[in-house]
């Protein structure tokens, strides 16, 4: 006789529930800045992402992305830190000075977990000079999930931005990845 476990999320009061909301709502709006979304893909906003690098709005998300929680417990966090992620990927979207601003943050990221490879990807995104310049510790860091995690999609797309970037092959980074594969 199998009994199947349902994830209770933990009680919270009215107050915290608006707060999530609210923080939600913020988020969502500076993501929608950083992007448009169109039929043909998804567009970055140049003018508006610079707009938010120079208030600071990265270093407001990195903030939040430090508050420790319950990963397993608390899910309600768990997506404000997908969205915050996803903040963050939107506003490196074709955007080198913000890439490298927040490249800045790297060590931040090399945890694992698909939103951190989402993030770092997005850093290095079709950005020669990052890619020419990422370490071997990055690279390693990257295998070493692949080893201890699955195989999981996010680990291999990292590889493949870091050894291609805006058209061209980088063959340090080939080199690098060989040799730790």
């Amino acid at each position: 006789m199998g009994f199947n476990v349902v994830e209770i999320e933990p009680a919270i009061d009215e107050k915290q529930a608006e707060n999530y909301k609210t923080i939600e709502e913020i988020l969502s709006r500076l993501t929608k800045l950083c992007v448009n979304e169109t039929p043909s893909g998804v567009k970055p906003r140049k003018h508006e992402q610079r707009l938010l690098r120079n208030l600071g709005a990265h270093q407001v998300v990195l903030d939040l992305l430090q508050i420790p929680y319950q990963k397993k417990d608390d899910v309600r966090m768990e997506g404000l830190m997908t969205m915050a992620h996803g903040f963050l990927q939107s506003v490196c979207l074709s955007n080198h000075a913000n890439q490298a601003l927040l490249h800045s943050s790297l060590d931040m990221f090399l945890d694992k977990g698909f939103n951190n490879a989402k993030t770092v990807r997005a850093i290095y995104q079709d950005n020669t000079k990052l890619c020419s310049d990422v370490s071997e510790r990055v690279i390693q860091h990257f295998v070493r999930c692949i080893e201890t995690h699955e195989c999981h999609v996010e680990y291999l797309r990292f590889l493949q931005t870091v050894v291609k970037a805006e058209g061209s092959y980088i063959r340090k980074c080939q080199d690098m990845v060989m040799q730790e594969v």
